[in-house]
């Protein structure tokens, strides 16, 4: 019996190296860490504190599923931060939170592409309108993702929404080798 053989994003993320999730079984398992965390309550800016059935934020939420998993390392969390209303501040946090998570690597940028890569299973989206609104969404497949929203629990939604396509600023996508992590240029 041959071992399942990862599947490669792009060209160029296979001169990276492999998708973190190529393989079948490190898919379900990302679906199943994503499922035991609907319906949690959202709570802006708990950050560690984010618990499955207790608290999740747009940040916490998504790093906690790909910290269980093993598709990241330990999340650099700032002393405070909030999604909405923290102006191009909060953004720069959020960039740089991320641009520091060990095994997570910027895919796209809007700034550099207009053309975002297909979405694969594992994608973290940062999506930004402006001054007044940051979030992330954590892709569990091309078409759907999992997010915690301000006034709402933790729930799925289409990841390939227009509203959100229009909205994205970055991905970033979880890496298996041990490349440093992302920089911004």
């Amino acid at each position: 019996m041959s071992a399942e053989k990862p599947e490669v994003r792009s060209q160029e993320s296979e001169q990276r190296g492999a998708w973190a999730f190529g393989e079948m079984r490190r898919r379900v398992a990302l679906m199943m860490a994503a499922r035991e965390w609907i319906g949690t309550p959202f709570l802006e800016g708990c950050g560690a504190r984010a618990k499955a059935g207790a608290c999740a934020d747009c940040v916490s939420l998504p790093a906690a599923v790909l910290r269980s998993v093993g598709a990241i390392g330990a999340v650099p969390w700032p002393k405070r931060y909030v999604s909405i209303g923290g102006g191009a501040a909060m953004l720069a946090v959020m960039v740089d939170v991320l641009a520091n998570i060990p095994g997570l690597w910027r895919d796209w940028d809007r700034t550099k592409s207009a053309n975002c890569p297909p979405l694969l299973a594992g994608d973290l989206l940062l999506c930004s309108a402006g001054d007044r609104l940051h979030h992330l969404i954590l892709c569990l497949s091309a078409v759907q993702g999992i997010h915690s929203w301000g006034g709402r629990v933790a729930y799925c939604s289409p990841a390939d929404h227009p509203k959100l396509r229009y909205a994205l600023f970055r991905c970033y996508e979880p890496a298996t080798d041990n490349r440093q992590p992302t920089t911004d240029q």
